[in-house]
């Protein structure tokens, strides 16, 4: 069974999630929003908001298996939490232009700490680049070194001038 049974499944639909949210608010008494656009807007942002953060963490933790010092970082993710405290607070309140403005700024400011994060990994992981460009070169000049001494200087062996096939 799909959600829209025979006409299709409607969990794929863009506005799926206001829907159910908007007939949860209808049937509980709540007075609906005047511009659902609006809020269907701010409910993407606030998905959206959600995914950046949760990258924002991944990142970090990457970035902390090789080593990075990202403790200033980690500080500054609480800062994010105020952030979505507050998108929350105001979109309960129904107050959707304040909730627009600081979701906008919010997610600004995780892409800001985003960028901040990937130049941490970056430089975390330019030990590795160096160690495997090493790795990689050193391996060529010693096959490169012995494939040299074969070819090139084979007068230090021996050659043959012929060879019989002879039986009995």
């Amino acid at each position: 069974y799909t959600v829209g049974g025979y006409f299709g499944n409607f969990a794929y639909w863009e506005y799926f999630a206001d829907f159910l949210i908007n007939l949860q608010t209808f049937s509980s008494g709540v007075d609906m929003p005047e511009d659902p656009v609006q809020t269907h807007r701010i409910r993407t942002v606030l998905q959206d908001f959600d995914a950046d953060r949760q990258f924002l963490i991944d990142l970090i933790e990457f970035a902390n298996l090789f080593g990075a010092n990202t403790v200033d970082l980690e500080n500054l993710i609480a800062e994010s939490e105020e952030y979505e405290e507050k998108i929350a607070e105001l979109y309960v309140e129904q107050r959707y232009e304040e909730t627009w403005d600081v979701a906008k700024e919010g997610r600004l400011y995780l892409e800001e700490l985003q960028m901040r994060a990937l130049k941490i990994k970056e430089n975390a992981l330019l030990w590795v680049y160096v160690i495997e460009w090493l790795s990689v070169t050193g391996t060529s000049v010693m096959s490169g070194s012995i494939l040299w001494m074969l070819m090139v200087r084979r007068r230090a062996y021996r050659e043959v001038r012929g060879t019989r096939f002879g039986g009995t």
